[in-house]
């Protein structure tokens, strides 16, 4: 995924102004108030301890900025 985002924001001209990482949502290695966007795809209803995923995007997450959220479980 990591390879498709970075791909993808080449072609749209913006790769030089945003990092893609890759960790555990339940401890991000970034600093506080430090993203300007923090987008979390399809981990809701597979991590551990949703509360801790979503605390931790808080954090990272610069104050009054965008977190986005989309998740879709199957039955």
């Amino acid at each position: 995924m990591l390879k498709i985002g970075q791909s993808l924001a080449q072609q749209a001209g913006v790769a030089d102004r945003i990092t893609l990482l890759k960790g555990d949502v339940q401890k991000l290695e970034s600093q506080n108030d430090e993203s300007d966007v923090v987008v979390n795809t399809f981990m809701m209803h597979i991590v551990d301890d949703p509360v801790a995923m979503l605390n931790e995007m808080e954090r990272v997450a610069k104050p009054g900025e965008i977190i986005l959220i989309t998740d879709l479980r199957r039955i």
